[in-house]
């Protein structure tokens, strides 16, 4: 799936420019990683971010409604599997807000996974 990803992302222009492994190594840390990992990875990058920098991350984003979607799957074996969740909008808020970060927007890709863009607070 996270090649997938990489695909469907370099179709994105705010991406244009960006090689297929850093694309990659983007996807795998924010997939694999726990709430807490989550934490460190954003705000490592909001300490090495200058103040018009924006901060991109590629992941489920579930949806708080309890209609069907496949990210709720994803939630579900992650948690069975890793001990891991995914989030939802307003957890994501809450990890950038703590990281130094404001939530700009959530866009949705053609796959389970959304781009999450941030900017410095």
């Amino acid at each position: 799936m996270a090649d997938e990803l990489v695909e469907s992302l370099k179709r994105v222009p705010i991406f244009a420019g960006v090689r297929d492994k850093e694309l990659g190594r983007l996807v795998k840390a924010m997939r694999d990683s726990r709430f807490n990992e989550g934490e460190v990875i954003t705000t490592e990058g909001r300490s090495r971010m200058r103040a018009n920098g924006r901060l991109i991350l590629v992941d489920c984003v579930v949806p708080e409604s309890n209609e069907p979607h496949f990210s709720k799957f994803i939630d579900l074996n992650m948690l069975v599997m890793t001990g891991g969740k995914e989030r939802t909008a307003k957890e994501f808020e809450q990890l950038l807000g703590a990281a130094g970060f404001k939530l700009l927007r959530i866009i949705p890709t053609e796959l389970p996974t959304s781009i999450v863009e941030a900017e410095p607070l």
